[in-house]
């Protein structure tokens, strides 16, 4: 499926990766273990892989 991120909800830490991609359209997947978040593919961060999330309110399925 894929998301457009629509917004960027604030955070108690740290912006979230995707502050500065407001209106760009991800590939994601639910999930499993938090619903309240979509996956993307991996990104990787000095030889570690990581997934990013995305918050689905800051986000609208477009496919």
């Amino acid at each position: 499926m894929k998301v457009r991120i629509t917004g960027h909800t604030d955070s108690d830490t740290m912006p979230w990766w995707y502050i500065d991609h407001i209106g760009e359209t991800f590939e994601v997947v639910e999930d499993e273990e938090k619903p309240q978040y979509y996956l993307t593919g991996i990104l990787e961060i000095e030889g570690t892989a990581y997934q990013r999330h995305i918050k689905k309110v800051d986000c609208e399925v477009v496919e």
